[in-house]
């Protein structure tokens, strides 16, 4: 109900949040009601539709804090093979707590093996399950992703400091994928001063 709420931008979006917030376990996760126990699918539905709220309505002080314990919770409930389930894996319940990763912005090696338990149970005729509802949040969950290389600050080793024409340098740099999939092989490009603003290529 909430993100429904959230992309209408109706008012009762924050009284619905405020009411998933206070409903949150001690341990981080959800259930389906208040005397219930933890519950995986309703944990991953709770963390995405808070991320829609702080995502488009607005952000509220503390709720980073709320969805980073669900998420926390979540990570712990991972089983061996990169799968979710309340007793044994299920691809429902793993679907929804991908969502959940890619719309707290974690990219894990949680997130990482989800992935892969996701992808190997694709059926031959491209479908999951044979279930059009498994099938479309399959859809959801794979749609834009791509890797995210991002250079570590400070890990630029330059062989010499004091070179002289002619001489030869080489240089390392750290790069770290913060995205849901593998980069491949890729080219570095050095550029002195900003690319987009007339940097040079060195």
């Amino acid at each position: 109900a909430l993100t429904a709420l959230v992309r209408t931008q109706n008012p009762a979006a924050e009284g619905c949040m405020r009411f998933l917030w206070r409903q949150q376990n001690e341990d981080g996760s959800w259930g389906a009601a208040s005397w219930n126990q933890e519950n995986i699918h309703v944990t991953a539905q709770a963390v995405k539709a808070l991320c829609d709220y702080r995502d488009s309505i607005n952000y509220v002080l503390g709720l980073d804090s709320v969805i980073s314990r669900g998420v926390k919770w979540l990570r712990s409930a991972q089983n061996p093979d990169g799968g979710w389930g309340n007793e044994n894996n299920s691809l429902y319940d793993t679907l929804l707590v991908y969502q959940a990763m890619k719309a707290s912005s974690v990219a894990p090696l949680e997130a990482g093996s989800a992935l892969q338990y996701i992808l190997q149970l694709q059926d031959q005729d491209g479908g999951w399950n044979g279930s059009a509802v498994e099938t479309s949040l399959a859809v959801q969950a794979l749609t834009g992703l791509e890797p995210d290389l991002t250079i570590l600050e400070d890990s630029l080793v330059v062989s010499n400091d004091e070179p002289t024409e002619g001489d030869t340098i080489n240089l390392s740099v750290g790069i770290e994928n913060a995205g849901f999939i593998a980069a491949g092989a890729f080219d570095v490009s050095v550029f002195e001063g900003d690319p987009k603003a007339g940097g040079v290529l060195v």
